[in-house]
């Protein structure tokens, strides 16, 4: 037992020290750079930007890509665009792999556990029948994927709001709590936050939090919430 609990704590000081010294990366961190380092080269010979057999940048998009990122005033902003895109573009991928059986099978579909198309329309977006629909009408794979761009914005603008409006309930539930509420009510300040991006900063929770509660119905709630993020 001895001998095996050595074996562990070396293999576990190993892996701290490989992932303290950088040797442990976030693949989309390297995939990012890697676009960085070759779009100017990729936009001259119009070829897609790959990394380890799988494209990153389809060659159609390059300028696109580009232009935003001359727009781009630091290479953190660069980054960022990148980093997005990329994300879009693995998202498209597996809306397309994966809508035909969604389809057939009158499920959602789901990647990296993301919901990202749901069974029916709803909050606004199409469900898979109706976006299978728009993207069988499509006459490229370029105008395909536009489509498909086009709806997963959307769907992140919705998965703000449906993020504001979990927090803003649960945060009522838990201000409702009999003997605990006001002191729940003191410590429970925090910003609502979707992916690393603050929606609502602490400042604002408590007025956003009254309005919200005050409210008449859902259709109120959720029209603040718009309201609150177009004006953020």
């Amino acid at each position: 037992m001895k001998k095996l609990a050595g074996k562990y704590i070396v293999s576990l000081s190993v892996l701290i020290i490989l992932t303290s010294s950088g040797c442990v990366t976030d693949p989309i961190i390297q995939q990012t750079d890697h676009v960085l380092s070759n779009i100017d080269s990729a936009v001259t010979s119009t070829n897609d930007i790959e990394y380890q057999n799988s494209v990153l940048v389809n060659a159609h998009e390059l300028n696109d890509l580009a232009d935003d990122l001359d727009k781009a005033e630091t290479r953190t902003e660069q980054q960022s665009l990148v980093k997005n895109y990329i994300t879009i573009n693995q998202r498209i991928s597996c809306i397309e792999d994966n809508i035909e059986n969604s389809l057939s099978d009158k499920t959602s579909v789901e990647c990296q556990g993301d919901k990202l198309v749901s069974s029916v329309d709803q909050d606004g977006l199409p469900g898979v029948n109706t976006l299978h629909d728009s993207i069988s009408g499509a006459d490229s794979e370029h105008n395909k994927r536009q489509i498909l761009r086009t709806y997963l914005q959307d769907w992140e603008y919705v998965q703000r709001i449906v993020r504001v409006e979990k927090s803003l309930h649960q945060n009522k539930r838990t201000h409702e709590i009999i003997l605990l509420g006001g002191l729940l009510k003191r410590i429970h300040q925090f910003p609502i936050m979707y992916e690393g991006e603050i929606l609502v900063p602490t400042a604002d929770m408590e007025d956003l939090m009254q309005d919200f509660v005050t409210s008449a119905n859902k259709e109120e709630q959720r029209n603040l919430v718009i309201e609150y993020l177009n004006a953020s």
